[in-house]
């Protein structure tokens, strides 16, 4: 038996009917709001903010707006934001007459943007009331727009005859032509509103901020979602270069597979909707300290790769993406590519084993780019249900010179399958 699950109104597949405890307490307990309906056989699921109302408004008072030109900063901050929490469940209204005053709600924001020639940065005055919540709101918002170098401006206030807390931003601008090093400010704002507000729900009414997600992180439990195989998801793709050089599947015109093992495979793959040519990938690694001064840590790790589908994957190739380009470094038994006769390890069969870098000018390609590619010495075969691994890898995580986290990243590439398979975890440093 099936049941049903629908998500903000559409249906995204179904689950076991033995899944359905677990499934609805993972839906619960990552704040999405959850119904079940026995008569149905379904189950629904709401975003997190769903029934929650906020407001958003142009303008503070009538003496600013009459000194203003136009009001296309503030519009345009409404409606980012609102883009921005559409996929939380929030009813949000925008108000672009400064005379309305809602009269119930959750959240209302006004918003008023003047340009003003004078300034030289940014400067933003925060008017908030008395609820505690919305104090937290506005140490939220300070905190993370004081990365644009603005000066800020806060006080309390109490505003009679509302029963929705308020809070006031207003921002005095240079000119933001396309010159202007706060070109993007007003798009940055508009993020920076857009994760306040989700603090504050979660601050003041534990909703998580998963459930303000799609619901793509729960496809992998329901049958019968789309999963899209776009190769743009992954952050790194073969270039020509790095695709000339893949090592092919055959040698010489023969294949290294037993003759019956290819007999085999060519019956299976008439039944051409059981051909799957899938893989999984996986870190496994250590962190230790490092004795070395521009190392702040030493990584030993292990790349797995799990052959999932139906079909045999031959030589894989290994790309170690790192975030700055220039935070790590790989060492381990690696051989470049003109030394791989010379200083490989003999195979039992007279052959030469092991791993190399895909590019002779790997180590430059490493510091322009942050990417590893490595390759098989020898040709390499990962069978159904079978898992290979690049062994014993090092890394040397270095402290970036700007911001302050480092992230790996590992993709495989088949030359069989067009697309690679990133890896399920990544791993990361916070300095």
């Amino acid at each position: 038996m099936k049941i049903q699950v629908h998500y903000n109104g559409d249906t995204r597949g179904e689950i076991p009917y033995t899944s359905l405890p677990a499934f609805r307490l993972l839906c619960e307990q990552n704040g999405l709001q959850v119904r079940w309906k026995a008569e149905e056989r379904t189950l629904y699921l709401n975003p997190g903010l769903t029934g929650i109302k906020i407001y958003l408004a142009s303008g503070l008072n009538e003496l600013e707006i009459s000194s203003k030109k136009d009001n296309r900063y503030e519009h345009e901050v409404m409606k980012k934001t609102k883009e921005f929490l559409s996929d939380s469940g929030a009813d949000i209204t925008l108000l672009y007459d400064h005379t309305l005053t809602p009269s119930y709600g959750d959240l209302y924001i006004r918003l008023a943007f003047l340009e003003d020639d004078s300034v030289k940065k940014p400067k933003i005055a925060l008017d908030y009331d008395w609820n505690i919540n919305n104090k937290k709101l506005l140490d939220y918002l300070r905190e993370k727009l004081q990365n644009e170098e603005m000066e800020f401006v806060a006080k309390r206030h109490t505003e009679m005859g509302l029963n929705i807390p308020l809070l006031k931003l207003q921002c005095r601008l240079p000119n933001l032509d396309q010159a202007s090093p706060f070109v993007f400010l007003i798009e940055d704002i508009a993020i920076t509103l857009a994760s306040g507000i989700l603090f504050y729900f979660h601050d003041s009414r534990q909703i998580s901020p998963f459930s303000c997600l799609p619901l793509h992180a729960l496809d992998e439990f329901i049958y019968g979602t789309r999963k899209s195989q776009d190769s743009s998801v992954f952050a790194v793709q073969l270039g020509e270069q790095e695709r000339a050089m893949l090592p092919e599947r055959e040698a010489d015109g023969e294949s290294d597979v037993p003759e019956a093992e290819r007999i085999e495979v060519k019956e299976s793959t008439e039944v051409v909707e059981a051909v799957r040519m899938q893989a999984e990938v996986f870190f496994d690694y250590t962190v230790l300290p490092s004795e070395r001064e521009d190392s702040s840590y030493l990584v030993i790790g292990n790349l797995y790769i799990k052959n999932t589908g139906t079909e045999d994957l031959y030589n894989p190739v290994i790309c170690l993406k790192a975030t700055p380009a220039d935070s790590i470094k790989l060492q381990g038994q690696i051989l470049p590519a003109n030394m791989v006769e010379t200083l490989g390890t003999q195979s039992s069969d007279g052959g030469v084993k092991g791993w190399r870098y895909l590019q002779k000018d790997w180590f430059a390609e490493a510091l322009e780019r942050g990417e590893y590619w490595i390759a098989p010495v020898q040709n390499f075969r990962i069978a159904p249900e079978k898992i290979e691994a690049f062994h014993n890898f090092q890394l040397s995580i270095l402290k970036p010179e700007e911001g302050n986290t480092v992230t790996i990243e590992g993709f495989v590439y088949f030359k069989e399958r067009q697309v690679p398979f990133a890896s399920n975890n990544r791993i990361v440093f916070s300095f």
